[in-house]
């Protein structure tokens, strides 16, 4: 049911960007296009009807399911609350904060708390829309938070680029050819290009038709200086990391 909800929400969120035109594209779990929050409330509605059903406790199960929940959710953290709950009650590694503290006030002081590595993404609003913003734009706000970042304590601290959030196919596509700007922070550099827009909406295809042109795209990121890669397609893009490592010498 959850992989079911995660289809749902996927599809209903995207029905603007791409071209349904079957009852075959919409259940076609299989080629991709799942959303966790869709797999969350599907979960979470599953899990109330089977304690209904079963007469089961529905508190104490949500109790034995808080540490999986929490994981989940400050894989892409967005709330103060969030990140708090993680790093003090759970074994939780990474902050992945896709807002670059820009929409809570209160995220900045939950990621000093934290204490864990932190991944800054830079980001003018949400995933899609394109709000008119330069590559120099991109770098100074980069730069200001983490001279704030590092001011405040936070030591480990992973620069994303955030394709796609809050830029349009054009912006996306000048930041990755400079994407070797970005080495002037001396931080790992993460990238996450995957089958997004920024392809499809070029090429006119959808999702699940985007493994080639994300290839491509990350084998330029890797070139141009990412250290991480943030992908859908594991093993295509490992194979493509030891390709541009054996072109540096590297086997």
């Amino acid at each position: 049911f959850a992989v079911l909800g995660a289809r749902a929400y996927y599809v209903i969120t995207s029905w603007n960007d791409y071209n349904y035109d079957s009852f075959y594209d919409v259940i076609a779990i299989w080629e991709g296009g799942l959303a966790i929050y869709g797999a969350i409330i599907a979960g979470a509605i599953t899990i109330l009807c089977v304690c209904k059903y079963k007469k089961i406790n529905y508190k104490k199960m949500l109790d034995e399911l808080k540490p999986d929940i929490a994981f989940i959710l400050c894989e892409n953290a967005q709330k103060p609350i969030v990140v708090e709950e993680c790093a003090k009650n759970h074994n939780v590694s990474i902050i992945n904060d896709v807002s670059g503290y820009e929409w809570d006030a209160a995220m900045l002081g939950a990621v000093v708390s934290a204490s864990l590595p932190y991944i800054l993404t830079h980001s003018s609003g949400p995933a899609g829309e394109g709000c008119g913003v330069s590559l120099q734009q991109v770098l100074v706000s980069l730069a200001a938070k983490m001279w704030e970042l590092r001011q405040a304590g936070v030591a480990d601290i992973i620069i994303d680029p955030g394709f796609g959030f809050g830029k349009s196919v054009e912006e996306n596509y000048r930041m990755l050819a400079s994407l070797q700007d970005f080495s002037m922070f001396d931080a790992p550099l993460i990238v996450g290009v995957s089958r997004k827009s920024m392809i499809t909406k070029l090429l006119g295809i959808k999702p699940e038709e985007a493994l080639a042109a994300t290839m491509a795209l990350n084998t330029v990121a890797l070139e141009k200086g990412a250290s991480i890669l943030r992908v859908h397609d594991v093993r295509e893009a490992v194979q493509a990391v030891a390709i541009v490592e054996a072109l540096k010498g590297n086997f």
